[in-house]
């Protein structure tokens, strides 16, 4: 099928025998999803029998003009750049593994997964409880007695999460900083542009 005639959304489809003629009462119901997330629109495969890859990342890059001084001006901007989407992609991973941890979908939001692992835990048959507390400006997940394995995967890869989120405050300020440097330097081509070129 080209494409450019997919329609996303629910469809019924028609399935055919082995002589191509129409098979009654015969559909198979399908979800046509295009998107640019990891998996294609698929439920990700869960479970320890899936070996977990990295895959590389996508810098943004410069191209060069073919003026020094301008070009120069702007490849002060790939490190920032590269630190930013460091820092973002670090909260995007870390939170799609806590949303994993607790076997929940990636629409999920941090209060249904909480709430999950709360009542996994309260539920375990055991004598131990969550709590809630805040350490300095970050919140924090403690469990008290012998919890399962799983919920401590999920309140391990929270801590992860909490990590990384505190990682992109204390760090967004020096690189949004650097990137306004390198804009106002470039700016200061705008002026001028005509007598370099």
């Amino acid at each position: 099928i080209p494409f450019e005639c997919m329609q996303t959304g629910y469809r019924h489809i028609q399935l055919l025998s082995n002589t191509g003629n129409p098979m009654e009462n015969c559909t198979l119901f399908i979800h046509v999803a295009i998107t640019n997330k990891r998996g294609g629109g698929r439920v990700n495969k869960r479970g320890l029998s899936v070996k977990k890859t990295r895959r590389s990342k996508d810098y943004t890059s410069m191209k060069s003009i073919g003026v020094k001084s301008i070009d120069e001006t702007f490849k002060m901007a790939v490190q920032p750049l590269k630190e930013g989407t460091d820092l973002r992609d670090n909260v995007h991973v870390s939170l799609a593994t806590f949303k994993d941890s607790c076997c929940l979908g990636p629409i999920a939001n941090l209060k249904q997964c909480i709430r999950l692992l709360s009542s996994r835990i309260a539920n375990s048959g055991e004598q131990v409880s969550l709590s809630y507390s805040m350490q300095g400006e970050y919140p924090c997940l403690e469990a008290q007695g012998s919890i399962p394995e799983i919920c401590k995967k999920s309140l391990s890869s929270f801590e992860e999460l909490i990590s990384e989120c505190k990682g992109i405050i204390e760090n967004a300020d020096s690189v949004y900083e650097k990137l306004s440097h390198c804009q106002r330097a470039g700016l200061e081509w705008h002026e001028d542009l005509e007598n370099v070129c």
